[in-house]
């Protein structure tokens, strides 16, 4: 097995690597990207994984937990899901010349999530997807009760008077409010 590591200067993901390799006797090869234009080249190929690669210290932890984030986000049903109900991308861009569109039924969306998921999966995606539906509905119908409505307004006052309480002291100890009027 072959490993090559591409690393920079001062890349402290690179020197703890290039360490437990040392310390496994694990045979490498080490490539310093800044060292010349193009010794980042055979990484730089379009693949996931491409964001990974930095030129500048100090950012790659980060970029590459936000890659591998990226990764899993993208792997999972929901965002398969999501991507099969979502309008069309081109036509968003040319509303006019786009034919009508309609979002998948739940039959078309199951068949389409089978083609990747196991049954197992999928039943558990829908089961979750109806309690949330429950959920909304539920909570709509209680806004809608006489109850529901007093108990939002309450919060909804209670919000605005946390919000201008500072501004009323201000104007009680300094005689001004923040734009300057009395």
């Amino acid at each position: 097995m072959k490993i090559t590591i591409y690393t920079s200067p001062h890349c402290m993901p690179c020197l703890g690597t290039k360490r437990a390799l040392t310390r496994y006797e694990v045979p490498f090869t080490e490539v310093d990207v800044t060292s010349a234009p193009d010794a980042a080249d055979p990484i730089l190929e379009p693949s996931d994984m491409a964001r990974a690669v930095h030129r500048r210290p100090g950012e790659a932890m980060t970029d590459i937990i936000s890659a591998f984030a990226e990764i899993k986000r993208q792997s999972s049903i929901e965002y398969d899901a999501y991507r099969f109900t979502q309008i069309p991308y081109l036509s968003l861009l040319n509303p006019e010349d786009a034919p009508e569109w309609t979002p998948p039924t739940d039959e078309e969306l199951e068949a389409h999530l089978l083609k990747s998921w196991d049954r197992q999966a999928v039943g558990m995606f829908f089961a979750k997807r109806a309690q949330r539906e429950a959920e909304r509905l539920a909570r709509e119908r209680w806004e809608a009760t006489l109850r529901g409505r007093v108990t939002l307004r309450c919060r909804k006052v209670r919000g605005e008077v946390r919000d201008r309480v500072p501004t009323a002291w201000n104007v009680l100890r300094h005689g001004t409010d923040e734009y300057g009027s009395e």
